[in-house]
């Protein structure tokens, strides 16, 4: 489950964000206007439209703020996958592009009425909407991939500590593969071979050679599992 007091900061911090960016839009519609004005073109339905288009560009980022600010809170705290995870993502960064959407298009609205061509408003409302229902498409598809990664990623995660908890079950505690030449011929190599054994026993450790049990299996499984699963290793290099 989402941490509610993590969340609860990034909806203040997104809150704050679309307080920034409504300001920052009121000041970009009154150099439009002021553009405009000087262009003959302040009650016109140009201006309208250069609105709209101020307030869908608006809505395109305020999914993005909603979404990344969302997600680096969440990541910075730490997040895990669970089936609904997508679900609440996606119904968290829905709550800041509401489909009245009143301070978005009450921009358009009100712009519309001002300059007496009220009849354009609910058109391009229209316009603000389509863009709100299509950034909120892309964000959605976003917070899918997002989710897929964590969950992968924790499935991998798993994989390799159930994997290395096994090479760790299989290690030989307090065991000592001794590596080194085998010629039954040469009666030195038996004299360090009975060297190293006693060494070890001294040292309350138990040292094998690959030769030291009697078995059917290939030697060359034998040193690869004894290399594998032995606490440590000596290899006795004979010139």
């Amino acid at each position: 489950m989402l941490d509610q007091q993590v969340v609860n900061l990034a909806n203040d911090r997104i809150r704050l964000e679309i307080a920034e960016q409504n300001k920052r839009i009121r000041n970009d519609i009154q150099s439009l206007q002021s553009e405009m004005t000087i262009r003959g073109l302040g009650r016109s339905g140009a201006i309208v439209e250069s609105v709209t288009l101020l307030c869908s560009d608006a809505t395109k980022d305020r999914a993005q703020i909603a979404w990344q600010t969302l997600s680096r809170f969440l990541t910075t705290s730490g997040i895990q996958y669970y089936d609904r995870l997508a679900e609440e993502l996606k119904r968290i960064v829905a709550e800041h592009l509401p489909e009245d959407l009143d301070d978005l298009k009450g921009y358009v609205k009100q712009k519309a009425e001002s300059v007496g061509i009220a009849s354009l408003s609910s058109e391009m409302q229209q316009q603000v909407e389509d863009t709100r229902v299509a950034a909120l498409a892309k964000i959605n598809g976003e917070i899918d991939l997002f989710v897929i990664s964590l969950r992968e990623h924790e499935k991998m995660s798993e994989v390799l500590s159930r994997n290395a908890s096994a090479m760790e079950l299989n290690i030989s505690k307090g065991s000592v593969f001794i590596a080194m030449p085998m010629f039954p011929e040469d009666r030195q190599l038996d004299d360090v071979h009975d060297a190293i054994k006693d060494v070890a026993i001294s040292l309350g450790l138990s040292a094998k050679r690959v030769d030291d049990d009697e078995t059917n299996e290939r030697i060359t499984d034998r040193v690869i599992d004894s290399l594998r699963t032995a606490d440590s290793r000596f290899a006795q290099i004979w010139r």
